[in-house]
């Protein structure tokens, strides 16, 4: 939603992204039926029926739209946002010449387990630095 937000314009001047989700396909085929179902009623239907509404929702298809500064958090053990998600929201960015930060932990979940602390730390550092 920090993406989609800052897409239409919200008056954003730095973000934080914690093992967001930004393939909404990926994510409807990797999770279990609970998900999915969950998926289907705030979306509307499944990624096959209605791509475009999937597409609109997952940033990795328009890393060229971010506007602000954003530092992404992803641990490489989440098994509810696969760690690819932020490895290609990254590298998307890059691509595109925008300002973010990326910023892996080889031990975390998806709840950023041992290191909210310096994911806290490193939060209000980005907001401090862009917030001025």
């Amino acid at each position: 939603m920090t993406y989609i937000a800052d897409r239409r314009g919200a008056d954003i001047k730095a973000m934080a992204v914690i093992a967001g989700v930004t393939d909404l396909f990926q994510s409807y085929n990797e999770r279990g039926e609970t998900m999915k179902k969950a998926l289907r009623s705030t979306v509307g239907g499944t990624p096959e029926e209605i791509p475009d509404k999937y597409r609109e929702r997952s940033a990795v298809y328009w890393p060229h739209e971010i506007r602000s500064p954003v530092i992404i958090f992803h641990g490489r053990e989440d098994k509810r946002v696969m760690y690819e998600q932020g490895v290609r929201m990254a590298e998307g960015l890059e691509m595109n010449g925008k300002e973010y930060k990326f910023v892996s932990y080889d031990d975390t979940g998806h709840n950023m387990g041992n290191n909210k602390d310096d994911v806290n730390k490193l939060i209000f550092e980005w907001f401090e630095k862009y917030m001025k």
